[in-house]
């Protein structure tokens, strides 16, 4: 296994569309709306800021720089089912116990034979040893679940599923680990881990109201969406237990494997929160625990993380509560925490989704108030970048956030638009076996050397935030420099 290189690693990554087999020959399509569900929102694509954490504090604040700005995937499927995993491998052959593959699905139009894989999962050898990110809407997460939006007539069912769904209005960030292989059959020898922890601040939104709305998110086509209820959970977890198959929520259920809901009140997967689904399927409380223990990806008590259960110990959100203050003087909250401890084997790829995410900004240039802006970081260990062990070390060489573009309305279930044809924003990693060996970098012109930028403690921060947040002294300069901003747009240091 290969563990080590020379020189900066760039593996040349292709956006080629797998197609499922139901839907061999078809062109992959931009979805169509259901229109069963609650209409999408205005905002439903957003464009979604990269930041490096150039002042090494774990707070996205003036003096870091920006690298990039992406728009978001959409779906009419939920962003658990677009990226789910299934046993039979989509026509791939698993064995019991392998690492099942799990990427991310289309459904276009919701219908069987239009399950394209979009993140360039061909050809497969192409894209090994990769992180893929993304950011994505559900139209199906924000039916309102709360105001009594319901999908099946069995009361059980009912209860479920609004416990699962209720709070996943909004955005989620997904990523896959690795690729499948382009085989009936999987070799399923070990290639490497993930070690990273994703913090979220003001993931729940920032003008949350007594009954736990957000934001009424707009108009469409004049009518007012209605109430939004988001909260940072786990969508999915790959790899997770079979136990965590249910058979008692919504159809098709016998392959859909979905994590246990979190317990904000306890900071764990209590049997409380979780007792009518494990009940209905015929499981005990050691089944919910075999469950959580099975999950690659889980949430965390954000504020009761120990020094040995994160990458930085200095940079947990408890020591950034103590030592980093907002805009306002207040105390800077990452209120969720979410970890990927996760090995991945040749023959599947592997990752998870994190759904619940209100993408809203509250950030006024005018006040310069930068601390009101929903912010994702993610911390990846110097150890998954290639730097370890030769026998046991983690293997990625390079990180992908996927751009999507833009979204028409005239054009929903065209193969030619922005939305089936995303761009890779590729990141990649330092092996010179130097001081920067190890480190993600982002270089913006690879013809011009020396231009690197280095992310020194491997942090990326992906935010929702409109313009280089600047300081009050620096207003004037960013009217009289817009011209030079404009053209340095790709690398924009936060002054």
């Amino acid at each position: 296994m290969k563990c080590s290189l020379l020189g900066k690693v760039f593996i040349p990554l292709v956006a080629v569309v797998l197609v499922m087999p139901l839907g061999v020959g078809a062109a992959p399509t931009e979805p169509n709306p259901e229109g069963w569900f609650r209409d999408l929102r205005t905002d439903y694509v957003k464009t979604w800021h990269i930041y490096n954490d150039d002042r090494l504090d774990g707070v996205l604040n003036p003096g870091d720089t920006e690298i990039a700005t992406f728009k978001n995937w959409w779906t009419p499927a939920s962003s658990h089912s677009q990226h789910n995993m299934s046993p039979d491998g989509g026509g791939f052959t698993y064995a019991p116990g392998d690492d099942i593959n799990s990427s991310p699905i289309n459904y276009a139009s919701h219908e069987a034979g239009k399950e394209d894989y979009w993140l360039g999962q061909t050809p497969m050898d192409k894209n090994k040893n990769t992180i893929q990110f993304y950011m994505t809407y559900s139209q199906f997460d924000n039916n309102d679940w709360k105001g009594g939006y319901s999908y099946s007539a069995d009361l059980t069912a009912q209860a479920i599923v609004e416990q699962r769904h209720e709070t996943r209005n909004g955005w989620a960030i997904g990523w896959t680990s690795h690729s499948q292989e382009d085989s009936p059959t999987n070799p399923q020898t070990y290639a490497g881990f993930v070690n990273m922890d994703i913090f979220i601040h003001s993931g729940r939104g920032l003008t949350t109201a007594a009954d736990g709305s957000i934001d009424g998110g707009g108009t469409v086509y004049g009518n007012v969406f209605g109430k939004s209820f988001s909260n940072p959970q786990v969508s999915v977890s790959n790899d997770i237990s079979p136990k965590a198959i249910d058979g008692v929520g919504a159809p098709p259920a016998d392959f859909r494997y979905h994590p246990p809901v979190f317990d904000e009140a306890t900071g764990t997967y209590s049997w409380v929160e979780n007792a009518t689904r494990m009940l209905a399927n015929g499981y005990t409380a050691a089944d919910l625990a075999d469950i959580i223990n099975s999950m690659e990806i889980r949430e965390g008590d954000s504020l009761g993380l120990g020094t040995s259960d994160v990458i930085w110990a200095n940079r947990r959100p408890s020591e950034i509560k103590a030592n980093e203050d907002d805009h306002n003087g207040q105390d800077y909250i990452y209120a969720d925490a979410f970890l990927d401890n996760s090995f991945y084997h040749d023959g599947a790829s592997d990752g998870g989704v994190i759904a619940g995410l209100a993408g809203e900004t509250n950030y006024d240039f005018q006040q310069n108030n930068w601390g009101d802006q929903q912010v994702i970081r993610i911390d990846i260990s110097q150890e998954t970048l290639m730097s370890g062990d030769p026998n046991t070390c983690g293997n990625i060489e390079q990180i992908v956030i996927w751009d999507f573009g833009n979204s028409d309305s005239t054009t929903w279930g065209s193969s030619t638009g922005d939305q089936v044809n995303p761009t890779p924003i590729i990141f990649g990693v330092d092996m010179t076996q130097t001081v920067a060996h190890g480190q993600v970098f982002w270089d913006p012109d690879p013809n011009v050397s020396g231009d690197e930028i280095y992310f020194k403690e491997n942090r990326i921060y992906i935010a929702q935030v409109t313009i280089p947040i600047p300081e009050p002294a620096c207003l004037t300069l960013l009217v009289t420099g817009a011209i030079g901003l404009l053209i340095r747009r790709r690398r924009v240091a936060i002054r």
